[in-house]
C-alpha cells in the first residue's frame, strides 16, 4: 500500500497535486479522466498531462472547457 503524506505550509497547487498523484499511480489518469468527463458541462473537457520545465522534474495537470 502506498502512503502520502502532506505537509502544505505555503499551500498546495491542484494542478500539480494531481499531476503528482498521476505520476505516483500512472493508472490514475485514465480513471480521473472518467471522472471528470462523467461530471463535465456538456461541452465537455480536454484533459492534458505535461511536463513542467526547469531543473527540477514536474508535471501539470490542464482541465479546460474545449476551444469554441
Amino acid at each position: 500500500m502506498t502512503q502520502l503524506h502532506l505537509n502544505p505550509l505555503g499551500g498546495l497547487a491542484g494542478d500539480m497535486f494531481c499531476a503528482a498523484l498521476i505520476d505516483m499511480r500512472p493508472g490514475l489518469f485514465d480513471e480521473l479522466r472518467q471522472l471528470l468527463v462523467a461530471l463535465a458541462p456538456p461541452r465537455g473537457l480536454e484533459l492534458e498531462l505535461t511536463d513542467a520545465a526547469g531543473g527540477v522534474h514536474g508535471r501539470h495537470f490542464h482541465v479546460r472547457l474545449p476551444s469554441e
